[in-house]
Protein backbone atom coordinates (compact mmCIF):
# COMPACT_ATOMS: atom_id res chain seq x y z
CA UNK A 1 0.00 0.00 0.00
CA UNK A 2 2.54 2.43 0.99
CA UNK A 3 4.46 1.89 -2.36
CA UNK A 4 1.15 2.62 -4.47
CA UNK A 5 0.80 5.94 -2.41
CA UNK A 6 4.16 6.61 -2.42
CA UNK A 7 3.72 6.65 -6.51
CA UNK A 8 1.25 9.24 -6.39
CA UNK A 9 2.29 12.99 -6.50
CA UNK A 10 -0.49 14.45 -4.58
CA UNK A 11 0.07 12.08 -1.32
CA UNK A 12 2.82 11.81 0.53
CA UNK A 13 3.28 8.71 2.99
CA UNK A 14 4.44 10.20 6.75
CA UNK A 15 4.15 7.12 8.39
CA UNK A 16 3.32 3.53 8.46
CA UNK A 17 2.79 1.32 11.47
CA UNK A 18 2.57 -2.77 12.52
CA UNK A 19 -0.02 -2.19 15.00
CA UNK A 20 -3.06 -0.03 16.07
CA UNK A 21 -1.37 1.12 19.37
CA UNK A 22 1.69 2.36 16.97
CA UNK A 23 -0.39 4.07 14.65
CA UNK A 24 -2.21 5.92 17.17
CA UNK A 25 1.29 7.11 18.16
CA UNK A 26 2.24 8.08 15.07
CA UNK A 27 -0.83 9.65 14.56
CA UNK A 28 -0.74 12.11 17.03
CA UNK A 29 3.25 12.94 16.51
CA UNK A 30 3.15 13.25 12.55
CA UNK A 31 -0.61 14.51 12.24
CA UNK A 32 -1.67 13.19 8.83
CA UNK A 33 -4.21 14.27 7.30
CA UNK A 34 -5.29 10.92 6.30
CA UNK A 35 -5.26 7.52 8.01
CA UNK A 36 -5.96 4.29 7.11
CA UNK A 37 -6.59 2.10 9.48
CA UNK A 38 -6.59 -1.81 9.56
CA UNK A 39 -9.56 -3.57 10.91
CA UNK A 40 -7.18 -6.65 11.40
CA UNK A 41 -3.56 -5.75 12.37
CA UNK A 42 -2.39 -7.16 15.95
CA UNK A 43 -1.96 -5.71 19.50
CA UNK A 44 -4.38 -3.17 18.95
CA UNK A 45 -6.89 -3.55 15.89
CA UNK A 46 -8.24 -0.66 13.54
CA UNK A 47 -11.52 -0.42 15.32
CA UNK A 48 -9.91 -0.27 18.90
CA UNK A 49 -7.08 2.23 17.37
CA UNK A 50 -10.25 4.33 16.12
CA UNK A 51 -12.05 4.39 19.58
CA UNK A 52 -9.16 5.46 21.44
CA UNK A 53 -8.49 8.54 18.86
CA UNK A 54 -11.85 9.70 19.00
CA UNK A 55 -12.13 9.61 22.79
CA UNK A 56 -8.50 10.63 23.43
CA UNK A 57 -7.33 11.89 20.26
CA UNK A 58 -9.73 14.68 19.55
CA UNK A 59 -7.10 17.56 19.00
CA UNK A 60 -5.48 15.54 16.19
CA UNK A 61 -7.88 15.49 13.70
CA UNK A 62 -7.11 12.80 10.96
CA UNK A 63 -9.68 12.02 7.75
CA UNK A 64 -9.76 7.72 8.47
CA UNK A 65 -10.95 5.73 5.79
CA UNK A 66 -11.26 2.11 6.73
CA UNK A 67 -9.27 -0.37 4.62
CA UNK A 68 -10.44 -4.20 5.80
CA UNK A 69 -10.38 -7.48 3.84
CA UNK A 70 -13.86 -8.51 5.52
CA UNK A 71 -16.39 -6.09 7.75
CA UNK A 72 -20.08 -7.46 9.34
CA UNK A 73 -21.92 -4.48 8.84
CA UNK A 74 -22.44 -3.16 13.01
CA UNK A 75 -18.48 -2.93 12.18
CA UNK A 76 -19.53 -0.58 9.25
CA UNK A 77 -22.07 1.24 11.49
CA UNK A 78 -19.38 1.82 13.95
CA UNK A 79 -16.88 2.73 12.40
CA UNK A 80 -18.75 4.93 10.22
CA UNK A 81 -19.67 6.63 14.11
CA UNK A 82 -16.38 7.08 15.43
CA UNK A 83 -15.55 9.40 12.29
CA UNK A 84 -14.47 6.94 9.65
CA UNK A 85 -15.29 8.50 6.25
CA UNK A 86 -15.40 5.73 3.91
CA UNK A 87 -14.62 1.75 4.03
CA UNK A 88 -12.09 -0.37 1.30
CA UNK A 89 -11.93 -3.23 0.78
CA UNK A 90 -8.89 -4.59 0.43
CA UNK A 91 -9.26 -5.27 -3.09
CA UNK A 92 -10.81 -2.32 -4.54
CA UNK A 93 -8.62 -1.10 -6.98
CA UNK A 94 -5.96 1.67 -6.36
CA UNK A 95 -7.78 4.25 -7.99
CA UNK A 96 -10.92 3.76 -5.56
CA UNK A 97 -8.51 3.99 -2.61
CA UNK A 98 -6.66 7.27 -4.68
CA UNK A 99 -10.84 8.49 -5.13
CA UNK A 100 -11.49 8.48 -1.66
CA UNK A 101 -8.54 10.08 -0.44
CA UNK A 102 -9.15 13.46 -2.87
CA UNK A 103 -12.93 13.46 -2.29
CA UNK A 104 -12.66 13.90 1.78
CA UNK A 105 -9.07 16.33 1.33
CA UNK A 106 -12.01 18.52 -0.79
Amino acid sequence: MRRLLEEEPNYKVVGEAQDGAEAIQLVRQLKPDILLPDLSVPKLPGMEAMRELSVNGGSTPVRIIVLTAAIEKIQIIEALQLGARGILMKDAATELLLKAGTKNAQ
